[in-house]
C-alpha cells in the first residue's frame, strides 16, 4: 500500500525547498523514508486518487491513480486542471480530459467508479459546473448534470449506478442523486 501525495521539488532559484513552486506527485510505501516521485510538476491542487483494486494476472495489487495536473505549473495556484491516469508505479500516464486547448477542470478530487472504469469529476467547460463521467478509453459520456448552479462534489454509490453531488441549484446548497448513465 502506498500513500500518494504533492510534495515540493527542487527550488528554481534562491528561495527554500519548501518554498520552490515545483510541486510534484510522490508515492510512499510503508518503511519508505523519502517516497518516490512519479509525476513533476502537476501543482498544489493534484488531489491523487487510488481506483479499487483492479483484476490482475500476477500476485501483485493492480490499481491506477488519478490525479488533477496544472496546466500551468508554476502558477499552479490560479491554473485550470487537467484529469490525469497513472498505474500506482508512475507508469502509462494518460491524459484524459480536457481536449488540448479546451478549459481546465476545476479543483474538485475526481472520484473513481467502484468498478474503476469511469472517473466522475467536476468541469465548467460550458459555463455552468456540471459532472462528467469519463471512461478510460478516452470518450468522455455526456455532462451528468445540465442545470444552472454550482454541481460539485460527485461520490458513487457503492454499486456504481448512482452519483451523488452537492448542488445550489435552487439557492440553496444540497445533496441530489442521479443515475450514473
Amino acid at each position: 500500500q502506498s500513500l500518494y501525495y504533492v510534495d515540493h521539488g527542487e527550488p528554481l532559484g534562491l528561495e527554500g525547498p519548501r518554498a520552490s513552486p515545483v510541486l510534484n506527485l510522490k508515492a510512499q510505501s510503508i518503511g519508505d523514508q523519502d517516497g518516490q516521485v512519479l509525476v513533476t510538476r502537476v501543482g498544489m491542487f493534484a488531489h491523487p486518487t487510488g481506483s479499487p483494486i483492479l483484476p490482475s494476472s500476477t500476485v501483485e495489487i493492480a490499481y491506477r491513480v488519478a490525479f488533477l495536473q496544472s496546466l500551468s505549473p508554476l502558477d499552479s495556484e490560479t491554473s485550470g486542471y487537467r484529469l490525469v491516469v497513472i498505474d500506482r508505479d508512475g507508469s502509462n500516464l494518460m491524459e484524459l480530459f480536457p481536449p488540448e486547448g479546451e478549459v481546465g477542470l476545476e479543483l474538485d478530487p475526481p472520484t473513481w467508479s467502484p468498478d474503476g472504469t469511469q472517473i466522475a469529476f467536476t468541469t465548467n467547460r460550458h459555463g455552468d459546473f456540471d459532472i462528467y463521467a469519463q471512461s478510460l478509453d478516452g470518450f468522455t459520456s455526456p455532462r451528468l448534470t445540465q442545470n444552472r448552479g454550482r454541481d460539485v462534489a460527485p461520490a458513487w454509490s457503492p454499486d456504481g449506478q448512482y452519483i451523488a453531488f452537492q448542488s445550489d441549484r435552487d439557492g440553496n446548497n444540497e445533496i441530489y442523486v442521479m443515475r450514473s448513465d
